[in-house]
């Protein structure tokens, strides 16, 4: 972790295949709309996938940048239509990319 520009602290120095666990409680079963704070200071293109009970769920949550974009310059990679099962479950953020830090990934419910 990393103090982080935009507020508290952010996951950096992520390498190829980590993977972070949470518990998480869906509220409401439905479609939603995921989108990863993410920066970087290298170009290309990287992504990140969203499991549920080992279950990819979401697709590559895929973004390209520049070099010299900058490790706390953030900015939004969001994908649409991920199937969520309301209740507890185990969700892992599997980075399939490196080099890359992650701030936050919000949920929205979609209509």
């Amino acid at each position: 972790m990393a103090v982080c520009s935009e507020g508290g602290y952010n996951i950096g120095w992520i390498a190829v295949n980590e993977w972070l666990a949470y518990d998480v409680n869906v509220a409401q079963t439905g479609s939603y709309t995921v989108t990863a704070r993410v920066a970087t200071d290298w170009a290309g293109t990287r992504s990140l996938h969203l499991e549920i009970g080992g279950v990819d769920v979401s697709g590559p949550i895929s973004f390209t940048t520049v070099a010299g974009g900058g490790w706390q310059t953030f900015f939004d990679a969001s994908v649409s239509g991920v199937p969520l099962t309301a209740g507890v479950q185990e969700m892992r953020i599997v980075f399939d990319s490196g080099d890359f830090n992650l701030n936050y990934i919000d949920f929205a419910l979609e209509p």
